[in-house]
């Protein structure tokens, strides 16, 4: 079968020349100064201090509805590049025709006859080797291609409201190990900077004021900590806490090598 896939190809490639916009403009942000990190004393001991995040508006709600405004784009995109998938390969086209992806919260994982009733009603009359490859799929929470799930699903959040980021994953805290070193009895004056990044365990969601860390002033100040704070998802539970970027370049990847899939029984 003769498929016309340029208009697919033309969404993946504007999603993924969104996602590339979007990481280029997080310079941007950080000079807008959304948010900082601040020292502060340590309310309890005079010998400690802690690292405080301060969120800054109105630029952090600015920077915030930007971000969600060019997610809303490139997920936009890669839904509608399934569907143009689905329209391309349906002979007669008709208002239900979509790539099909289970949606139901009564029933979160389809029985058999259930999901071949939802592929069989999006895509009827496609042909057989088609029909074949969406039987197979999962596209569901929890399924092999739950990401398939996960855009489906913030693609109509975003017909109805922003796709709400935060402030607030703190994805590590990167210091200087070797700092704590210098300047003990037989430590070489020259010991080189070995910087180590560490997860924290509590990372999303953080609010205003939260403490990232806290340790002795000269420890602090030998440490050069330094906590990285990122723009999160908030929503799904799948994607919660996940960093803007790496969160939509997974869903870009997972819907080219898809739709490579399709184009090899086509």
């Amino acid at each position: 079968m003769s498929v016309d896939l340029t208009h697919i190809n033309a969404r993946l490639e504007w999603a993924k020349q969104q996602i590339a916009d979007l990481e280029s403009r997080y310079p941007a942000f950080r000079e807008r100064k959304p948010h900082e990190i601040i020292r502060k004393p340590n309310p309890e001991s005079a010998d400690r201090v802690d690292l405080v995040l301060q969120i800054n508006e109105p630029a952090a709600t600015d920077v915030i509805r930007e971000v969600a405004l060019r997610s809303g784009d490139v997920v936009h995109s890669l839904r509608a590049a399934l569907d143009y998938l689905a329209y391309a390969v349906v002979p007669s086209p008709t208002t239900d025709t979509a790539f099909p992806v289970w949606r139901s919260d009564k029933s979160p994982v389809p029985g058999t006859s259930q999901w071949k009733g939802c592929v069989l009603g999006k895509v009827k009359g496609a042909p057989f080797d088609f029909i074949k490859l969406c039987l197979a799929l999962e596209p569901y929470f929890g399924g092999n291609h739950e990401p398939i799930r996960i855009l489906d699903y913030l693609d109509i959040v975003d017909k109805h409201r922003l796709i709400i980021g935060a402030f607030a994953s703190y994805e590590s805290l990167n210091f200087d190990a070797a700092g704590m070193l210098r300047g003990l009895p037989g430590t070489p004056a020259d010991l080189p900077e070995m910087r180590i990044g560490l997860r924290p365990a509590e990372r999303f969601p953080l609010q205003d004021g939260y403490v990232l860390f806290t340790a002795p002033v000269n420890a602090m100040d030998k440490m050069n900590a330094q906590p990285m704070i990122e723009i999160a998802l908030g929503e799904p539970p799948p994607l919660l806490g996940r960093s803007i970027v790496p969160a939509l370049t997974e869903l870009s990847d997972c819907v080219s090598d898809l739709i490579d899939q399709f184009r090899r029984v086509l």
